[in-house]
């Protein structure tokens, strides 16, 4: 499968396809075969028999709190983080993970106040 700006093509061993609205229209010329699905727009696109077949794409939603980072969570809820890992301008402190899981709160840390 390739990519190029916004057309997709697809190959198997019945031959190489252009994916257009309309379903697969058959292309000519050297193309690398690749039999791999694509993914495009939540569709996975995939050529079995010389025949277009496509399937939606779960969506898999992050829920902070299931013990899984997951897509885009940064920690998980109980995390916690020495403040001077997180960023070399503390001294102290401990960072724990929001509530969303998109990151750490840093209302513990000590910065270097330079006394």
């Amino acid at each position: 499968m390739q990519k190029s700006d916004e057309t997709i093509y697809l190959g198997c061993k019945n031959g190489q396809y252009k994916v257009e609205k309309t379903g697969l229209v058959e292309v000519s010329g050297e193309k690398n075969y690749v039999r791999e699905g694509y993914v495009y727009d939540k569709v996975l696109n995939q050529v079995f028999s010389g025949a277009l077949h496509k399937s939606k794409v779960a969506e898999k939603i992050s829920v902070c709190g299931d013990g899984v980072i997951e897509n885009d969570e940064i920690c998980e809820d109980g995390d916690t983080l020495l403040c001077t890992d997180l960023d070399s301008n503390y001294v102290g402190g401990t960072a724990y993970c929001n509530s969303t899981c998109s990151g750490y709160n840093e209302n513990n840390c000590e910065e270097d106040d330079g006394w």
